[in-house]
């Protein structure tokens, strides 16, 4: 698992890899929507290694 912390604008972030299309070309990859939690913000992309990568923003 990875953790990026986005400073601003988290929603720009997920638009800009959604646009990849990134499950329709690699087998596995799974983009999630935004997940509005009490400390922040964040989605997942799990990637065709099976890595899970969390993008997130704190309150």
């Amino acid at each position: 698992m990875i953790f990026l912390e986005i400073e601003n604008d988290l929603e720009s972030y997920w638009e800009a890899i959604k646009v990849l299309g990134l499950p329709d070309k690699f087998p596995g990859t799974k983009l999630s929507t935004i997940q509005h939690n009490d400390w922040g913000n964040e989605f997942f992309l799990h990637d065709p290694a099976g890595n899970l990568w969390h993008f997130g923003i704190f309150n």
